[in-house]
Formats: structure tokens, C-alpha cells, sequence
């Protein structure tokens, strides 16, 4: 009944014109940030050690934090940082998770970041983890991971696939697989 249906990943319109849209009613139309990358880019340090990862996002089962806690667990915690920014949504889950990180000293809860603070403390960092267990749409938080020069780790995901170029943008792990994102980290 409507003119036209928008997408903001291809990988989505594949899936809408499975379910019977057709594909001349289909409109894909990504998201955009605006933020102009050129100005992080070119004032990239140097990788030091130890590397300094970033997770930013809802503090929830699926987005796979305990599967970057675990992998980190099995690093020199001297070799590797963690920093976790974000809201959560399931108490227990996060409380869980404080738990057990309270003796890793390379892992700190940083609480909520206001969204005007977003791209210049991911460029503070050397690569986002995204660990998705589930398929996201068009995760925003990648963008502005690039939009700060930083590469990202992600679960072979859907919507994070259709950003991430495995070893040119960023990494790819596979689906839930600690030992493999312990591997691309």
C-alpha cells in the first residue's frame, strides 16, 4: 500500500524483497554522522602497548560484552585495555559482569558518554569491539568509529559485515567464538 519502503543496509533489502517487497518499492538509503573524519585521521598516534580497545554500546547479552571480557581474561593483562562505555539495560547482566572483572585491573567501567563526547573518546582509543550476538541492522557506533580513524572488531554479523572490510577498515571474528576474537584482538 505504500510507495516505498527504506532500508538502511543492502543486506536488509535482500530480506524485504524475500518477504514478498518488491524491489522497485525498495529504497536503500545508509546512515550518515556528522562528523568529518579527515579531522581524526590525520592525528592517529602511533600503536603503543598496551592496546587501548574501546566497547561502547548497550550493556546487554546482545551485544556481546562477555564475549570481550572472557577474550581479554585470556590476554597479558599488561599487553591490552579495555574501557567500557555505556547504558544498561539488564542490571543483573551488567552487575555480572562487574563482578567478574573486579580484579582486572586493565578493565574499567566508565559509565554513559553523552553523544558530543562519542568520536573523540573513541579516538582516544586504538580499536572499537563490537561483539554482537545477534544480526544488527547498521550499527552507528561503527561509523563513528571511522569517523574517529579507528578500527574496529566485530562479530561476522549482518550489519556489521556490510561495514567491515576483514584487515582494510577492521577485523571480523566469527559468531561467538571467543577464541577466534581473542585471535583477531
Amino acid at each position: 500500500q505504500c510507495d516505498y519502503v527504506v532500508s538502511i543496509t543492502d543486506w536488509y533489502e535482500k530480506i524485504l524483497i524475500a518477504n514478498g517487497i518488491s524491489q522497485s518499492k525498495i529504497k536503500v538509503i545508509k546512515q550518515g554522522i556528522p562528523f568529518d573524519p579527515k579531522k581524526y585521521i590525520s592525528l592517529r598516534k602511533s600503536y603503543e602497548v598496551p592496546l587501548k580497545l574501546i566497547f561502547l554500546g548497550r550493556i546487554n547479552k546482545f551485544k556481546g560484552l562477555h564475549l570481550l571480557i572472557e577474550a581479554i581474561k585470556n590476554i597479558d593483562p599488561l599487553s591490552v585495555q579495555l574501557s567500557i562505555f555505556g547504558n544498561s539495560d539488564d542490571a543483573l547482566y551488567e552487575s555480572s559482569l562487574k563482578i567478574a572483572t573486579i580484579s582486572n585491573k586493565n578493565i574499567s567501567w566508565k559509565g554513559k558518554l553523552s553523544q558530543a563526547d562519542v568520536v573523540n573518546t573513541l579516538h582516544e582509543h586504538d580499536v572499537l569491539c563490537l561483539c554482537s550476538t545477534f544480526s544488527e541492522m547498521s550499527p552507528l557506533v561503527i561509523q563513528e568509529a571511522f569517523a574517529a580513524g579507528v578500527p574496529v572488531i566485530a562479530s561476522n554479523v549482518y550489519g556489521n559485515a556490510e561495514q567491515i572490510i576483514h584487515e582494510k577498515n577492521g577485523l571480523l571474528f566469527r559468531f561467538n567464538d571467543t577464541f577466534d576474537l581473542k585471535y583477531q584482538i
